[in-house]
């Protein structure tokens, strides 16, 4: 595997599977001849979760059409350990961001909520899927993270599956330090949640709170960007696994 990793990656649709020939549609195409500017014979890797990732090779190319044929197995699917992130949209630039930061710290699972001082109340779920195909792409994982419709606060809590903690991450508050939350209660696969701009009201806290699945957590005393708040949790967390690992020896 190693000494492909200087190859291109391109996440598929299609069916992947040794001695295929697939026509790329006209995104990936063109991806391919304009901006990589690949030429016959050369080799790429593509993936998808069904079927993991394989080498593939360009058999024919030109101005508005690629053809590839695929070639040997490099890496299996992958089942990953499950990591939502619950978040308020926010400007264009800064929700991908976000999504591309997120994707590349582990996150399965995307779920945009509105709450009483969300600022931006539109989520563009096909803009946001392009987001993490590339950057799922660009880190090298094999399965892409579900992004969930866009809905309101109290709907995403009364739906919300009682078995799956909810971290909900507050700033200058009394709550338990994350690192002692994670080292005083197992929790498996958490879902960690950030308020927008301004953070939650009282009533939404209250709201939170009144659910036995949600846990407050403090990240100190510095008010923190919604898109810094996300991603402080979510390394620390994936450092709090790795050191698990380390510790039990996985």
């Amino acid at each position: 595997m190693s000494k492909y990793t200087n190859l291109p990656r391109l996440y598929l649709k299609e069916e992947i599977s040794q001695g295929h020939i697939i026509d790329l549609s006209d995104e990936s195409a063109h991806y391919l001849t304009v901006v990589l500017r690949m030429k016959p014979e050369e080799k790429l890797r593509v993936f998808n979760p069904e079927k993991g990732e394989h080498l593939a090779k360009v058999e024919s190319i030109s101005k508005k059409s690629c053809r590839i044929i695929i070639d040997e197995p490099l890496r299996d699917a992958v089942n990953e350990v499950s990591l939502s992130l619950i978040f308020c949209p926010l400007r264009k630039e800064r929700m991908h961001f976000l999504i591309e930061k997120s994707i590349e710290l582990g996150v399965t699972d995307l779920y945009p909520i509105l709450t009483d001082r969300t600022q931006y109340r539109t989520f563009n779920l096909e803009r946001a899927t392009k987001h993490v195909i590339e950057a799922t792409e660009q880190c090298e994982r094999i399965s892409l993270a579900r992004i969930n419709p866009l809905q309101t606060l109290p709907d995403l809590l009364n739906n919300w599956p009682i078995n799956k903690t909810i971290l909900m991450c507050k700033e200058r508050t009394g709550s338990q330090p994350l690192a002692q939350t994670l080292v005083n209660k197992f929790i498996q696969d958490p879902a960690f949640l950030v308020g927008p701009e301004g953070g939650l009201t009282t009533e939404e806290s209250i709201l939170l709170e009144s659910f036995p699945f949600v846990q407050p957590v403090s990240l100190g005393l510095n008010i923190l960007r919604s898109e810094t708040a996300a991603l402080s949790a979510l390394g620390f967390w994936q450092m709090y696994i790795k050191a698990q690992k380390v510790k039990h020896n996985i």
